[in-house]
């Protein structure tokens, strides 16, 4: 139930209290409290930040990190299981790689966690110019790239892994502990540790953060500072703005995602009418919308993370104030700017304040951080809570990457594996090994096609929170030249579901797929000599070679 007012301070200072109880009940059958942190009594993690991703390990436990915590306060690295059994691997101390980690983590392919510091200790000179670190699932602490202390770069914000195997991510144009100005960067980290930067710019004043890889090859992220941005950038570091905010339709952006329909969702914590924030939607050619406006009395307001698209298509997200009590609040809505409701408001004892983005497990239920409420530790300050939010989704699976050649292997988390018969990429059949009942690997079948991964189990049947993208491959094409309408018969794999085939960078206005392994494609009329390309829903392919245009 969601009750309104239309006089937002009236709310804030007399709340109706049949709103409360009708809110806390119908809430109270979704949402749990799993775990209350505990600091110092035992030495718990807490103090979680809204930059702290969530991440599903191998072994269907949920990886982050703590700003704060451990035996000398210096942060964490920490598990929970589903039912919100704790275990600390790692406790940050005075390391040279550094502490007080606030980026939380990712999975990497090769099953350990990569996640980033931004304060550095050092008894000789003052830095603080931030790692980049790798850790396994038992604890065992890799600092891949500490920025040097004469740098003017550093603290980074979180890391994600490319297609190429590498890691990429962001820096803030700020000032580090010793007050030396940090330029704004986008860096390239192999897992070696040999850091490249990509962009380096100190105007305007910038905070890049990376989001997404998407099937153009691109990395798709926003610049955090007000009004900001929405960019994207080429490995090599080719920079374009996509979408630069006004203040008005939004300002400051929090959060970017992927959708399953290849647009690109987020949110600010500035901006619209009340200035508390929007839901946004931008189209990879630029096109920007508002889905909803932040602020109306009883409505979550102001995020400080954004939108994940649960297995349901809805996006889900969370604000550390706003609710029925004005501690926050679990929101969703749909795609197309309908539906939008606030699903739970966080009654400020029990729970308060969440920062960061919410996760949906493949068991279908969501999990959190609150950075308030639980239990009272130091100075009064309430540790926080981990938490779920249960909306009765079903199962599904998580592809680590959600893309791949033929032939190429694809890791895949969730459930009930020990009981799996079959895994169908599209209408292809996999093979498939399985580690353990939450995971396991298959490998891209020849035939398969971009879409939901599918596995078929005793009593169920999974199917991934993600689409798969197929990589398509040209191996050969003939003729090797020719003038326009000449047809070429391009030859390779997964070609099936072609969408436009061009000859130096110029689109054929006629092509025919015969089978996924051939494409015939006629010269178009301005063809200019060059590679041959073919884009798919899985992406595209060039051809080693160039086709000569002649006249």
């Amino acid at each position: 139930m969601i009750c309104k007012h239309p006089l937002k301070w009236l709310y804030l200072s007399v709340l109706p209290l049949l709103c409360i109880l009708a809110t806390s009940f119908a809430n109270a059958q979704n949402f749990s409290v799993l775990y209350d942190f505990d600091w110092p009594g035992k030495n718990d993690p807490t103090w979680f930040t809204s930059t702290a991703m969530l991440a599903q390990g191998r072994d269907g436990n949920i990886y982050t990190t703590s700003v704060l915590g451990g035996p000398v306060d210096l942060g964490t690295v920490f598990s929970m299981t589903p039912s919100g059994v704790l275990s600390v691997p790692l406790a940050f101390s005075y390391q040279a790689g550094g502490s007080d980690p606030e980026s939380g983590l990712i999975l990497g392919r090769d099953g350990n966690f990569y996640g980033a510091v931004g304060y550095v200790y050092n008894a000789v000179a003052c830095n603080g110019l931030g790692s980049i670190f790798k850790i396994t699932p038992k604890g065992v602490l890799t600092y891949l790239y500490t920025f040097p202390t004469t740098g003017t770069v550093g603290a980074p914000y979180q890391v994600l892994q490319g297609q190429d195997g590498n890691f990429y991510g962001g820096t803030p144009t700020s000032y580090d502990v010793c007050g030396v100005i940090t330029n704004a960067t986008i860096f390239k980290l192999t897992p070696s540790g040999t850091l490249t930067t990509l962009l380096e710019t100190n105007v305007p004043v910038g905070v890049y953060v990376l989001a997404f890889q998407a099937t153009d090859g691109l990395f798709y992220g926003f610049d955090a500072t007000n009004p900001g941005s929405i960019f994207r950038i080429s490995p090599s570091g080719v920079f374009k703005i996509l979408y630069q905010f006004d203040g008005t339709h939004g300002g400051q952006p929090v959060g970017l995602t992927l959708g399953t329909d290849g647009n690109f969702y987020g949110t600010t914590k500035q901006g619209g009418s009340d200035n508390d924030g929007v839901i946004f939607k931008l189209t990879p050619t630029g096109q920007f919308s508002v889905l909803h406006t932040f602020g109306s009395a009883m409505d979550a307001w102001v995020p400080q993370s954004g939108v994940v698209q649960a297995n349901d298509g809805y996006l889900y997200g969370v604000t550390p104030t706003g609710g029925a009590s004005n501690n926050g609040a679990i929101y969703r809505i749909s795609p197309d700017g309908t539906g939008y409701s606030v699903l739970y408001s966080f009654d400020g004892v029990s729970a308060a304040s969440p920062g960061a983005a919410l996760l949906q497990h493949t068991n279908g239920i969501f999990y959190g951080l609150s950075f308030g409420g639980g239990l009272t530790c130091w100075y009064n300050q309430k540790c926080g809570t981990f938490y779920s939010f249960d909306m009765g989704l079903n199962p599904s699976v998580s592809l680590v990457v959600n893309f791949g050649k033929v032939s190429s292997p694809v890791q895949i988390l969730g459930q009930g594996f020990k009981t799996a018969s079959k895994v169908s990429f599209g209408a292809a059949t996999a093979n498939f090994k399985v580690i353990s009942d939450s995971y396991m690997t298959a490998t891209v079948p020849s035939g398969a096609t971009t879409g939901a991964v599918t596995i078929t189990t005793i009593g169920a049947t999974l199917t991934s929170n993600k689409t798969f993208r197929v990589t398509p491959q040209i191996s050969s094409f003939i003729p090797a030249s020719g003038p326009a309408g000449t047809p070429v018969t391009i030859t390779g794999l997964s070609l099936t579901q072609a969408s436009q085939v061009t000859f130096g960078g110029v689109a054929a206005t006629s092509f025919t797929v015969s089978s996924d392994n051939q494409v015939t494609a006629t010269v178009p009329a301005k063809a200019k000599t060059g590679v041959i390309r073919v884009v798919t829903a899985g992406g595209g392919a060039g051809s080693a070679s160039q086709f000569t245009v002649t006249h």
